[in-house]
């Protein structure tokens, strides 16, 4: 009767075993490429404190996974949590939409992150806040764990805004100004061993407790020379609207010279006009000429109608 409990924990321990071998299994990163920005940005976590954002991206060698794989990465404890996990094919299509991923309470200065990835590429960030001030002076120390063993290792560092007097142990190289006007320095090491635990010591002077966000110039969602969704554009109008208003200017002007012709063309007009001149004229000398006001024709003393057009003669005072 005794041998059950001893079969029935013997059968749990088979059916467990494997599952926790599964789950511990240790894989090795193809790359691991981290980038370390001081003082880029403030946290939602711990607004207006001082941290260092750590930028993980993982590319896992394929073979002998099977995905949807879960992997361990770890985190300083002085970071508390990561603040985006994302995992996809590859690191340019990573999504931290509904990636299920798990924390483990700080033990020994580090954080357990469980990821269940369904691809290779894999990236982490978090906030570090183990950054020291004294006075303008800043210090930070970055640590790899390694819990892994990695084929190529890179690691590459920000200058923070207004930040001078920076340098390295080892010596990150600078290599230039990045596409957001951050000078950076940068180093690349190969075949890290499981194990391995690489540092990174980095002092600067800075004058100053804002993040380097509050320095940089506002960029535009798209460059300024092209148009977004929903905007007009009038320079694609513009010839439009400019042929419609000479078309106007020329319908207007051909419709003024057309009027003002048929007002000067008009021979009643310019007749009555000239007779009045001419009446106007002689009441001015006094002469006593009476001169028809439809045609223009002088009259004979006495006569009560025009000679020519018919009509009757006005008289002086009638």
């Amino acid at each position: 009767m005794r041998r059950r409990p001893v079969l029935l924990i013997l059968l749990v321990m088979m059916l467990v075993l494997p599952m926790a071998v599964k789950a511990q299994q240790v894989y090795t990163l193809q790359l691991a490429y981290v980038s370390v920005w001081p003082e880029y940005e403030y946290s939602v976590d711990k607004p207006g404190q001082l941290n260092v954002l750590v930028i993980n991206r993982f590319l896992l060698d394929t073979k002998n996974i099977q995905f949807p794989a879960q992997v361990r990465f770890q985190i300083p404890a002085t970071a508390l949590k990561p603040s985006v996990v994302a995992v996809g094919p590859t690191a340019d299509t990573v999504s931290d939409q509904n990636v299920q991923y798990t924390t483990s309470p700080a033990d020994n200065g580090w954080i357990d992150v469980l990821v269940m990835t369904t691809g290779p590429a894999i990236q982490i960030e978090y906030y570090d806040y183990n950054i020291a001030k004294t006075g303008s002076s800043r210090e930070y120390v970055y640590v790899w764990p390694g819990s892994y063993a990695v084929g190529t290792f890179h690691i590459d560092v920000r200058v923070p805004m207004r930040a001078t007097n920076m340098r390295s142990v080892p010596d990150a190289t600078m290599s230039g100004t990045d596409s957001e006007g951050f000078k950076f320095g940068e180093m690349t090491e190969s075949n890290f061993p499981v194990g391995k635990i690489f540092t990174l010591k980095i002092n600067y002077d800075r004058d100053t407790d804002a993040p380097s966000t509050t320095f940089m110039p506002v960029q535009p969602s798209a460059p300024l020379d092209q148009p977004v969704s929903g905007q007009v554009s009038l320079e694609t109008y513009m010839p439009w609207v400019m042929g419609g208003l000479l078309l106007v200017m020329i319908a207007g002007g051909a419709a003024w010279y057309g009027l003002s012709n048929r007002r000067d063309k008009n021979p009643a007009r310019i007749q009555k006009r000239q007779v009045a001149r001419l009446q106007k004229k002689n009441a001015q000398k006094g002469d006593g000429q009476i001169y028809c006001h439809e045609c223009g024709k002088r009259a004979q003393p006495g006569d009560l109608f025009c000679r020519t057009c018919g009509t009757r003669l006005r008289q002086d005072g009638a």
